[in-house]
């Protein structure tokens, strides 16, 4: 899923590793993020082989994503752990909803919008809520990052998808040292997760630069769908226990 559509990984790794590893809630937020790096970086390295990397506006983003990261860090810790899962499970379906209303398949332009002043300065204030998002989520951000280039900047899907890897690399470091003062991250999960992601980071580039990914998209959108209803169901019922 990285690879392919440019996203980190972690909304797909936070609910299998709440379901399946047992992780809390925080936990699962912050090593995903770990896991992220690793395979975000991969990805990048792949799509910048191609040429389909903007260096420039990856900067932009990045620069408002390192402020964000470590509020998102500090609004995570102090949100309980039902009202978490709540949140997280919104914005799958959120996340869901945007996925099935955009069209991947959209050439757009090679050019795309120029980067003025104040292109500019909206790309590091919206980087600042990737950041956040990120940290608060344990997800690399790209989810957001895709359609905000694609559809705002007007750059073509591949490009917006290396870009976009690439941004993730430091927001989520930056994250993850945020997390690990507090405890959250397991570096053991994160390890196993990041030693299948590169393999798969490095093959869903590849595909993503080659196949048409449409039906990928719709299946992933229902899967996130599922997961987004289930979570919150799991969060009404830790709030009701305590």
């Amino acid at each position: 899923m990285s690879g392919l559509l440019g996203v980190g990984g972690g909304i797909v790794m936070v609910p299998l590793l709440v379901a399946v590893a047992h992780l809390s809630q925080h936990q699962a937020h912050a090593t995903s993020l770990a896991a992220v790096v690793l395979m975000a970086a991969v990805g990048a390295a792949t799509f910048g082989a191609d040429g389909q990397v903007d260096v420039g506006l990856a900067g932009l983003l990045a620069a408002g994503a390192l402020f964000g990261a470590p509020l998102g860090a500090r609004i995570m810790a102090n949100t309980a752990e039902g009202n978490l899962k709540i949140a997280f499970g919104i914005f799958m379906l959120i996340v869901s909803g945007v996925l099935l209303g955009v069209d991947v398949r959209d050439p757009g332009t090679i050019g795309g919008v120029d980067i003025t002043l104040p292109i500019a300065v909206g790309t590091v204030v919206f980087g600042v809520s990737i950041g956040l998002l990120s940290a608060l989520f344990g997800i690399g951000g790209g989810i957001a990052m895709v359609p905000f280039m694609v559809l705002l900047l007007d750059r073509s899907p591949h490009l917006a998808e290396g870009t976009s890897l690439l941004v993730i690399i430091p927001t989520a470091v930056a994250g993850v040292i945020a997390h690990r003062k507090r405890g959250f991250v397991s570096f053991r999960h994160a390890g196993w997760l990041a030693v299948g992601g590169v393999f798969g980071a490095f093959a869903g580039a590849r595909s993503a630069l080659s196949i048409d990914d449409e039906l990928l998209k719709m299946l992933f959108a229902l899967f996130l769908a599922l997961m987004g209803v289930r979570t919150i169901q799991q969060g009404w019922k830790v709030n009701r226990a305590t």
